[in-house]
């Protein structure tokens, strides 16, 4: 063990030895269980895509939290991410975390589907499987935690075959601590989410449905990743089954689920994230079948943007927008393609519109600073970008465009202030101090220098901590 300390062992494998082999009686609080569950996001950070689209990342948050409210004690503050992945599979990691893989999602055809996945994951967090997992694998061997922490400091340098086999193997270490359960474990979160389910208003038989769905691909393809983790597949089919035959009065009481946002949702994963050749094949088929279909001419116009065909994506994002015209998602795309193709005024109608459908809106607001910024409108264009800094104070393009903005006026000091601060959050700290001390130097308010000078000395010491890891 002490070779393994004097080496250079991220903290998540510090946590997991100290968990393992820590003390004789082995337990894992709440509060050790949160640590390490950021230990772990910084694994999962490195090595995929957590897809951070608004549209994405708040839908799903919002059906994910609907149904942790009906569950009676919640021991964490949940989170629910979207990862680039095109298999069938969704995990849950310690402290309240939640993924669920875009393969899988884009293959359900139904918000009460998804909403038994998430419900099931949510069941084994909060009846703590995880942290009971954690102490099943104590027996793991120091070669696979080495295995680990390998393949972490590899991280992108590593290359060849060897690089991805060590990953692999790693990574599959990693889901045996977090994500293999007993056949008790996957009874109480059936058991435990169904409950929730139905009293968040969802029918059981979404979740049976997805199950089914991922059986199907088991038969005539491959294995889903769902279910190496989630054993058990035929006995609990039998259960859900069952429950709902039992339940079946209450459950015809449940008001049908309205399944718009769903497909939005769904068609916004599919044509912005999915292959793009598959993807363009997939919806010319589907299309033909569904022509006036919102979601599918929606989704097909995203995928199309992104293989560069921008004027037949304008028109099938457009017949989305004939069907539904107060739609601020369909009119958001449609302005940000005018955005990038560099027809300024053609973009600020759909963009402006967007916004006051949907005020909550900041990518929106983004996108009508970049406008306003481009077209030499500066003190508009810096008013929304501090708009959108009041509401969320490091939004990163933002910052930037902020930055850059302040410059073009001349006004050096807020430029570098808040170029700095771009830096800062984006992790190029040599950057942030040049910007924040050239700041510091111009500002005349001891308030300010203040609030620079405390901040300098924060990334100060982050960058020294990068230069000390780099030359381990």
């Amino acid at each position: 063990m002490n070779i393994l300390k004097r080496s250079v062992i991220p903290s998540l494998l510090i946590s997991i030895i100290i968990c393992f082999f820590g003390s004789d009686t082995f337990a894992i609080t709440i509060k050790e269980e949160e640590k390490l569950a950021k230990d772990y996001l910084k694994v999962i950070n490195k090595y995929f895509t957590i897809i951070e689209d608004p549209l994405v990342s708040n839908y799903i948050n919002e059906l994910g939290n609907k149904i942790v409210k009906k569950i009676p004690k919640v021991n964490f503050r949940y989170k629910f991410y979207v990862i680039k992945e095109p298999s069938y599979n969704a995990f849950a990691i310690a402290g309240g975390n939640i993924f669920i893989h875009t393969g899988l999602i884009t293959g359900l055809t139904s918000e009460e589907e998804l909403a038994g996945i998430l419900g099931h994951e949510i069941a084994h967090v909060n009846q703590r499987h995880i942290s009971k997992s954690i102490e099943r694998s104590k027996s793991m061997t120091i070669a696979q935690l080495t295995a680990i922490a390998a393949a972490i400091l590899l991280g992108k340098e590593g290359s060849g075959d060897a690089t991805s086999a060590l990953l692999f193997g790693s990574m599959a270490a990693m889901q045996s601590i977090s994500t293999i359960y007993s056949r008790d474990n996957e009874r109480e979160a059936d058991k435990k989410g169904i409950k929730a389910l139905v009293k968040a208003g969802y029918n059981p038989k979404g979740l049976m449905f997805a199950l089914n769905l991922m059986r199907s691909k088991q038969w005539f393809s491959e294995i889903p990743s769902y279910f190496k983790t989630h054993p058990n597949i035929e006995e609990r089919l039998a259960y859900i089954s069952s429950y709902i035959e039992t339940n079946r009065g209450t459950l015809n009481k449940l008001k049908k689920v309205d399944n718009r946002r769903f497909e939005r949702f769904k068609n916004k994963i599919a044509g912005s994230y999915e292959n793009k050749e598959i993807v363009i094949q997939r919806y010319r088929e589907k299309i033909k079948k569904d022509p006036d279909n919102i979601f599918l001419n929606y989704g097909y116009g995203l995928a199309l943007f992104r293989i560069g065909d921008t004027q037949k994506a304008i028109l099938h994002l457009k017949k989305a927008l004939n069907r539904n015209p107060f739609d601020p998602h369909i009119l958001k795309e449609i302005g940000i393609i005018y955005y990038h193709i560099g027809e300024y005024k053609k973009a600020l109608p759909p963009l402006s519109g967007s916004i006051s459908f949907n005020t909550r809106d900041l990518e929106g607001r983004f996108y009508l600073g970049e406008i306003y910024k481009k077209t030499g409108e500066l003190s508009k264009a810096v008013n929304i970008f501090e708009g959108i800094l009041k509401r969320k104070k490091y939004y990163k393009k933002a910052l930037y465009s902020l930055g850059e903005t302040y410059g073009k006026l001349g006004n050096y000091p807020d430029a570098h202030f808040y170029l700095g601060l771009h830096g800062y959050k984006t992790g190029n700290y040599k950057t942030s101090l040049f910007h924040l001390n050239k700041a510091k130097n111009a500002h005349n308010d001891p308030k300010k220098i203040d609030e620079i000078d405390k901040l300098i000395k924060r990334v100060n010491k982050l960058h020294k901590r990068d230069k000390g890891k780099k030359k381990k």
